[in-house]
């Protein structure tokens, strides 16, 4: 039997805190039985933190424990019991406590009591982790911290209805999870977080914020199929708990990978951040009816169609741009009685415009903005193949179409940070065309984002042999935000990751590695020469990718053209690399070929 250490009652097996005292207690805290293993008390009242439950001292302005401020006045119990008009701050949005899935990390025993959590949920719920800077994430929100955490323990408590245990690791100077210090970067996130993993293995990893509360990791662009994306922003490396570059050469083995998803937030916007939650846990495995709407730029239809078949709900085909413009999709997507939930766009975006745009020939009319997702009626997920189409660092709501959509509604949604490529024939569908058709297909099948997010990469990475420069670009800057546990409740299951409880079972490689092929030991490109009849079979093959161009290629010259051909590292495949001034902004062909003039794959930008 045990005992609080603090007021000596008794305590239930597994208890973390005393229901009496609100003390925190050390795993199997040694105690007599039927002895009452208890510090000297005075009679004067005793105060403890309203956070995570320590005793403290008179007189302390901070809790030694976990160090949050105290409020002077507020939190003193007497005889050993809270004041019931006390404010619980973790009493949730919902009205549901989850003080220890807000504090497990927050205990200087956290692997002991992480791995009993997972032990607890195995078998029955789905493990997860949120990770934020909650003091830095409440001070962008114009919150206080008691608020912003209300928030997140009632969405805790919702998620835990639904199946999904999820557990708030705190990466601020209240975690003792890092050792008292704030992690700066990606590189320190993810040591941690590997830590965690090879203690017990969650499935989801849920950020909240934007990359000013948890760092965004920035690698070098070294894909040839265009000269404008210098790096790329991405969450990958959260994805494989890898923070090196996916360009030098490592495997990853997606089938272990986290599903990792991204609540990005802006300044003052708490309404926003609580919209969101509150949204989610009315939306998420509620959708018992799948309603689909696609929009695709004209030069894209077929290939578009061919992905849409492949979840739409109705008999409808693909709409296109420009016969559908901005006006027509607000009206379209709002229309009375159609409340559609799982939302495709195969168009052109660019970064330094609000705007997706539809395209035929040289007309680039504006199709969707952020207004059109404004007080939208139904949750809903979207998967968009534009440029830029996840844009939000540096932007605010009214200039990002994913801002706008995450508080209006939107559960989930898959997009790229940089210039994105793919393809106009659906027979050879590429890049963008697999992660966001995939991804769709998945979700209506019931996946959890996440999982379908990784399937659409899965399926992208094992079409060549040897990934190409352009598929690690990809994979890189095509990521998911909103929680990736989110899902229809059509055809719901439970997938549960194999080995969760690593040091229970045993025998369990630790971290996060993937048997990938050799994903870029090959991928470093060198500027080439190609013969003269290679050449022209490469050029007359351009001259029929790019829409408003016809006849035999003589005047692309007139377009601003610029043409550049590489040899990649291992001499057998090449990649030639066009540009060219469209009203859209720089546009970009890129072809991969082999030594005797042979077309392994082309793309065109989004």
């Amino acid at each position: 039997m045990a005992y609080c250490e603090n007021c000596g009652a008794k305590l239930e097996p597994g208890d973390a805190y005393c229901d009496q005292c609100g003390a925190k207690q050390m795993p199997f805290a040694p105690s007599a039985f039927g002895k009452k293993n208890v510090k000297t008390r005075s009679d004067a009242p005793a105060a403890y933190c309203d956070q995570c439950g320590a005793k403290l001292e008179p007189g302390d302005a901070y809790c030694d424990q976990c160090g949050a401020k105290q409020m002077p006045g507020t939190l003193q119990t007497v005889s050993g019991k809270r004041k019931k008009d006390s404010p619980n701050p973790q009493k949730g949005l919902f009205g549901d406590d989850s003080r220890e899935n807000m504090e497990l990390f927050n205990s200087f025993s956290w692997t002991f009591e992480w791995e009993a959590a997972a032990k607890k949920a195995m078998g029955e719920k789905e493990l997860g982790i949120i990770l934020t800077n909650l003091s830095a994430l409440a001070s962008q929100l114009g919150a206080s911290e008691s608020e912003t955490a209300g928030v997140i323990s009632g969405y805790i408590a919702s998620a835990k209805q639904r199946g999904v245990d999820y557990y708030l690791l705190r990466m601020d100077r209240n975690s003792v999870a890092f050792g008292g210090s704030v992690p700066n970067s990606v590189e320190e996130i993810v040591a941690f977080l590997r830590q965690a993993i090879d203690v017990a293995r969650p499935k989801y990893l849920f950020i909240l914020g934007n990359e000013g509360i948890v760092d965004v990791a920035t690698w070098e662009n070294r894909s040839k199929s265009n000269n404008q994306d210098a790096d790329v922003d991405s969450d990958f490396a959260y994805v494989v708990l890898d923070a090196v570059s996916p360009w030098e050469g490592q495997k990853f083995n997606l089938n272990d990978a986290l599903r990792v998803g991204r609540l990005p937030t802006s300044d003052g916007d708490f309404e926003g951040f609580r919209r969101y939650f509150e949204n989610a846990a009315e939306g998420i495995g509620s959708m018992d009816e799948i309603r689909t709407f696609g929009l695709s730029a004209q030069v894209w239809e077929d290939e578009s169609q061919f992905e849409y078949e492949h979840f739409r709900s109705n008999s409808e085909d693909v709409a296109v741009s420009p016969d559908v413009e901005l006006a027509d999709t607000e009206e379209m997507l709002k229309r009375s009685g159609e409340d559609f939930n799982i939302l495709f766009f195969n168009l052109h975006g660019h970064d330094m415009e609000k705007y997706w745009r539809g395209q035929s020939g040289w007309d680039y009319p504006e199709a969707v903005s952020p207004d059109v997702f404004s007080d939208y009626s139904v949750p809903f997920f979207l998967g968009v193949e534009a440029c830029y189409g996840a844009r939000y660092i540096g932007y605010t709501i009214e200039e990002s179409i994913l801002k706008t959509a995450m508080r209006n509604k939107c559960l989930a949604f898959l997009g790229s940070s940089r210039i994105a490529l793919g393809w106009h024939i659906p027979e050879k569908r590429n890049w963008a065309d697999i992660v966001v058709g995939d991804f769709l297909k998945h979700v209506v099948c019931g996946e959890t984002a996440g999982d379908a997010h990784l399937l659409g990469l899965k399926a992208l990475l094992s079409k060549h042999s040897s990934p190409l420069p352009d598929d690690i670009l990809t994979v890189a800057e095509f990521a998911l935000y909103g929680d990736p546990s989110a899902c229809t409740g059509k055809n719901k299951r439970k997938g549960m990751v194999k080995g969760m409880v690593k040091k229970a079972l045993g025998g369990v490689p630790k971290g996060l590695c993937v048997p990938v092929p050799d994903v870029l030991r090959a991928a470093d490109m060198y500027l080439a020469e190609v013969s003269a009849e290679i050449e022209s079979i490469i050029d007359a093959y351009v001259a029929q990718i790019i829409p408003f161009h016809q006849g035999d290629g003589t005047h692309m010259k007139n377009i601003g053209l610029s043409q550049k051909t590489y040899r990649l590292q291992n001499g057998n495949l090449y990649n030639k690399t066009y540009s060219y001034e469209s009203k859209c902004g720089r546009s970009f062909v890129t072809v991969y070929f082999d030594k005797n003039g042979n077309i392994l794959d082309a793309g065109v930008s989004k």
